[in-house]
């Protein structure tokens, strides 16, 4: 369904030149600069992202690869923090340095929980490894709860000023 779902709003690239037809597609594509087709991709990483993640998890525990798992998210990862760095596909520069952000507390989220886990089998960098999943964790709860903070403060006559 999400494959459809980006094919669709890919095929209808000019369409998203008109306000009225665009308005569709918002809840997709809400706050994404539509002015290149490079920058539509990232609802459809985000889709392929939850799909390798939930596949990934679904491994069976004694899977010879099952470590394997984290490298894969990890490096989807650090693709979309590249991509968001080089792209920047958000309409104004808050948006961009917020997901940037949450992608940075997810991967240090991504990387403690491997630690965390039967990598290693040392108790004192388990516990090390506990702190910055609970950093991360409280980190990424912050992040959006600034972001929320932040934008129903400005509102939103001036989140479109500062957009256009």
């Amino acid at each position: 369904m999400p494959l459809l779902l980006m094919t669709i709003v890919c095929r209808r690239y000019e369409v998203m030149k008109i306000k009225q037809a665009k308005e569709s597609f918002n809840t997709v594509v809400l706050k994404i600069d539509k002015q290149s087709r490079w920058r539509l991709v990232v609802p459809g990483y985000f889709f392929f992202r939850r799909l390798l993640t939930a596949c990934l998890l679904s491994m069976p525990i004694d899977n010879t690869f099952i470590f394997l798992q984290y490298v894969f998210i990890l490096m989807s990862s650090h693709a979309y923090v590249l991509y968001l760095v080089a792209i920047k596909p958000y309409q104004s520069p808050l948006l961009n340095n917020y997901v940037l952000s949450n992608e940075t507390f997810y991967s240090a989220l991504i990387i403690a929980i491997f630690i965390f886990s039967d990598a290693t089998p040392e108790l004192h960098i388990k516990q090390g490894a506990a702190i910055v999943l609970m950093t991360s964790i409280f980190l990424l709860i912050f992040a959006n709860f600034l972001m929320i903070v932040i934008l129903f403060v400005k509102g939103r006559d001036k989140i479109k000023e500062e957009i256009k």
